[in-house]
C-alpha cells in the first residue's frame, strides 16, 4: 500500500555480515544506485541475527523477483543490513498509537547516523528500506517513491524466514514497487501492486505497463542491473571439509585454506550432485601449509553441490557439501 499514514494494511518484509552502527556513520560510503536497508534498533533491544538473515533472504528473494518479472533488476549493499543502535528505548518509538511516529522516529535515528543518506534527500543515491524494532496497537507500515518504513511487525515476519514466504516476500516486492514509483492496483489484477501479492509468486506479476514505468522513471536511472552475483555468505547454510582442509566463505568467494606440509597441484571445482560442473576458478594453484585457493561463486540455485579438490591425475582428493539457502 503507498505511503498514507493512517489504516494501513500490515505489509511484508522482511548471517552472515552485518554491520552494526552504533548510530554511527560508516567511515566510507558503500557504492551509489543500490538498496540500502537498515534495521533500527531500541537502547533495550538485543540483536537477533535470525532478524538480519530473514531480511537479507526476503531482500534476495525480491531482487530474484524483479530480475524475472522484469529482465532487469537491483543491486543491494554489502552487508544487505545495516544495524543502527538507537540511545532510546522502545517506549520513545512508539509514544503514540500511531506507527507513522515509529517510522519517522527510525528514519530520523538512520538520518542522524548516516549524514549522507540524509543529505540524499531525492534517493538519487540510494533507495532505502527501513526496519523500526518497535511497534504500537494500530501498526502498519507502508511506501513512497524512494523509501520504505515498517515497524517491528515486518521485523518479525522476516524472522521467521522461509515460514509464510509468499506473505513476506509478496509483501516486499509490493512495496518495493511502491519505492520504485508504481502506485497500489485499483482491483485485484493479478499484479504484485494488488492484494494478490498474497499470493505470491502465483498470480503475482508485473506487467508490461508496471514494468515500461520503473524502467524510464527518471529518479530511477542506474539502478538496473541485468545480472546478480550472490554473497558466499548469504547462499550457504553449511560447507564443511574433512580436518585438513578449512572452507572459509567470505562475500562472494568460496576459500580453501590447507593445513597439510607439503605443496602439490589442484584444481578446485564446484559440481552439482549429478556430476555437472558448476562453477570452475581459472588455472591451478598449489596448496601448502597456510596457502589458500579461492573461487569466486556464480548466482547458483538452490541445491545442494560438491566442491572437490582433484590433482594433477584428476582424482578427487577431499569433497566438500555445500548447501544453498
Amino acid at each position: 500500500m503507498a505511503l498514507q499514514w493512517k489504516k494501513m494494511f500490515l505489509t511484508a518484509l522482511g548471517l552472515a555480515a552485518l554491520m552494526i552502527s552504533a548510530a554511527v556513520a560508516a567511515d566510507e560510503d558503500p557504492p551509489d544506485k543500490i538498496v540500502r536497508v537498515f534495521y533500527v534498533l531500541p537502547s533495550d533491544v538485543s540483536l537477533d541475527s535470525a532478524y538480519i538473515v530473514g531480511m537479507e533472504n526476503i531482500m534476495r528473494e525480491s531482487q530474484n523477483y524483479y530480475l524475472d518479472q522484469c529482465g532487469f533488476t537491483f543491486r543491494l549493499n554489502n552487508p544487505i543490513v545495516e544495524v543502527v543502535k538507537s540511545s532510546h528505548p522502545t517506549s520513545w518509538f512508539a509514544s503514540v498509537d500511531d506507527y507513522a511516529t515509529i517510522i519517522f522516529h527510525g528514519k530520523d535515528e538512520v538520518n542522524e547516523a548516516f549524514p549522507a543518506v540524509k543529505a540524499d534527500s531525492r534517493c538519487r543515491r540510494w533507495k532505502t528500506v527501513d526496519y523500526v524494532h518497535a511497534e504500537s496497537p494500530h501498526c502498519g507500515g507502508g511506501a513512497q517513491p524512494g523509501w520504505v518504513g515498517l515497524p517491528r511487525h515486518d521485523a518479525d515476519g522476516a524472522s521467521i524466514y522461509p515460514r509464510e514466504k509468499a506473505r513476506w516476500c509478496g509483501g516486499m516486492c509490493h512495496e518495493l514497487g511502491h519505492l520504485w514509483g508504481l502506485p497500489d492496483a485499483t482491483h485485484d489484477d493479478g499484479t504484485v501492486m494488488s492484494a494478490d501479492f498474497y499470493h505470491w509468486p502465483v498470480n503475482c506479476i508485473l506487467n508490461e505497463s508496471q514494468v515500461t514505468t520503473i524502467k524510464n522513471s527518471s529518479a530511477n536511472e542506474g539502478f538496473w542491473v541485468t545480472e546478480i552475483t550472490r554473497m558466499a555468505n548469504g547462499n550457504y547454510l553449511s560447507a564443511k571439509g574433512r580436518r585438513e582442509w578449512n572452507i572459509l566463505l567470505n562475500e562472494d568467494r568460496l576459500r580453501v585454506e590447507g593445513n597439510l606440509p607439503g605443496v602439490f597441484p589442484f584444481t578446485m571445482c564446484i559440481h552439482d550432485l549429478l556430476g555437472r560442473q558448476a562453477a570452475l576458478p581459472t588455472g591451478n594453484q598449489f596448496i601448502g601449509e597456510g596457502n589458500t585457493q579461492a573461487v569466486n561463486l556464480p548466482c547458483l540455485n538452490s541445491g545442494t553441490y560438491i566442491c572437490p579438490l582433484e590433482n594433477s591425475d584428476r582424482a578427487a582428493r577431499k569433497g566438500i557439501v555445500i548447501k544453498s539457502r
